[in-house]
């Protein structure tokens, strides 16, 4: 999915978009309001499920939110995702720079270290870096694994 900006047009009730492509194209509307942020920001990161149960055999879903002002919410934004044990050394890296635009984001980790191994029972750190440019943001959530 690709979000491009648009404009809605209440007297002919039609919505106008731009793009540089040819392709088939669909309208998919929200009923979030849309985030007027005044910096770049993480939120909301939530963990589904809360406790990782069974990595070997499930994965885990990592949901949050990217508020950025208006004028960098056209461009990708670059994320990396890690986590690390508590001892502050890296388990693995789920994301590295990736592209991500401003919105709900979401990832998976299907529970294995950077070695390809099935992390042990225990509290890890996630940390989620946005940056753009100069401007950067970050957003750490626990997460608890239990097999």
């Amino acid at each position: 999915m690709i979000a491009i900006a648009g404009h809605v047009n209440t007297s002919t009730q039609s919505v106008e978009a731009t793009v540089n492509h040819f392709g088939i194209f669909t309208l998919m509307t929200t009923d979030q309001p849309v985030v007027k942020a005044t910096e770049l920001a993480v939120q909301n990161i939530k963990l589904s499920p809360p406790l990782f149960f069974a990595p070997d055999t499930h994965q885990l879903t990592i949901s949050y939110l990217i508020t950025a002002p208006i004028d960098l919410q056209p461009d990708p934004l670059e994320v990396t995702m890690q986590i690390f044990d508590l001892y502050d050394q890296r388990v693995v890296t789920l994301l590295d720079g990736s592209p991500r635009r401003a919105g709900q984001n979401a990832e998976l980790w299907n529970g294995l270290n950077k070695k390809g191994r099935v992390v042990a029972n225990g509290r890890y750190i996630l940390l989620i870096i946005i940056e753009s440019g100069k401007e950067q943001a970050y957003g750490k959530k626990v997460i608890t694994v239990f097999k």
